[in-house]
């Protein structure tokens, strides 16, 4: 078996500045100062701050907690992180420290060299299979959560922790799978 093609779609992770205690950020402040930036409180407690390079988009609670989304690698992730603490820094006249910063979720693809039979999956009662869905949600446990198995062989791995988890994810679920696979002749010339 040779090794999968991983494409990370989304890294997020939580982070959050060191604070008085009891001390909150005015979210309106950083809204009106921080480039691409926008709030609406009546939609959503948090600022979001789009950033373009790397792409992500941070969420600033006035608690001082940030979520940061859409990154496509674990360092971008933290990079993000970093400069929306920046930005924070700048609008507040004062050096916030990032308190603590940690992965919460990678989601990511890859696919099998075959087709899947995801009925005979279903049937086997090994992944659970919804008629208004075209995939099949698949339990891992460890390293990830759960993966999409797609008829045409596409697997979606979700909440993974690392590049790595997602790997060996993959190579778990081609092992457990593989009797699932559709096997399709090469056409002879």
């Amino acid at each position: 078996m040779s090794d999968p093609t991983i494409v990370v779609h989304n890294v997020v992770s939580y982070t959050e500045i060191d604070m008085k205690d009891h001390e909150m950020l005015n979210l309106k402040t950083v809204a009106a100062k921080v480039e691409g930036s926008r709030y609406n409180p009546k939609r959503f407690p948090a600022v979001i701050i789009r950033k373009s390079k790397p792409k992500g988009t941070g969420l600033v609670f006035k608690s001082g907690k940030i979520i940061i989304i859409g990154a496509q690698a674990e360092n971008d992730s933290e990079i993000l992180a970093r400069k929306v603490i920046k930005d924070l820094s700048h609008v507040f006249g004062k050096t916030f420290l990032m308190k603590s910063f940690r992965i919460t979720n990678i989601v990511a693809s890859a696919k099998f060299k075959h087709p899947v039979d995801i009925g005979r999956i279903a049937e086997d009662q090994v992944g659970v299979k919804d008629d208004n869905f075209p995939g099949l949600v698949y339990r891992v446990g460890t390293p990830i959560k759960s993966a999409l198995i797609f008829s045409s062989g596409k697997v979606m791995l979700t909440g993974a922790l690392s590049r790595e988890a997602c790997e060996e994810a993959y190579f778990k679920l081609h092992r457990a799978l593989a009797k699932y696979f559709i096997k399709t002749e090469e056409p002879k010339d």
